[in-house]
């Protein structure tokens, strides 16, 4: 999720990493924004929080778990200057109500390992649904 780490995932990890041993990060493999309501109004949501997916990563667990991204490859969304529709909003985790993508990483970081599942409520096109990711470790 996101490409940073939370202040508090970071401060967790660092008796391991002062220790030698290496970090392990569950990765959905999105890039997205949090749902305000302007952000709401701008792309016809019906709702004003959660995580708009504006990016899912070929090869991920978001991809193999069918998430939609509003962009379909980082080139189309770096040449665009705005937000485009047609994403998937994250509404929560496992039954954990997400409004922010800081939120949804540290959710994930803290109650989950790679290779873990973990159930998403998402909104697509005015329907609720659920589907199940299965996190891998953080590429690199």
């Amino acid at each position: 999720v996101a490409f940073a780490v939370a202040i508090n995932t970071a401060r967790n990890s660092l008796p391991d990493l002062v220790a030698g041993q290496a970090i392990e990060h569950p990765w959905l493999g999105i890039a997205g924004v949090d749902v305000t309501p302007a952000l709401a109004e701008q792309l016809g949501l019906s709702v004003d929080e959660g995580v708009y997916v504006t990016l899912v990563s070929q090869g991920s667990p978001a991809d193999d778990a069918s998430l939609q991204g509003a962009f379909r490859s980082e080139a189309a969304a770096s040449a665009s200057d705005t937000i485009e529709p047609g994403g998937d909003v994250i509404l929560s985790a496992d039954g954990d109500a997400v409004s922010s993508i800081d939120e949804l990483a540290t959710y994930l970081d803290l109650n989950h390992k790679p290779g873990d599942s973990v159930e998403l409520r998402i909104l697509r096109d005015g329907e609720e649904m659920s589907v199940q990711a299965q996190l891998a470790q953080w590429p690199g």
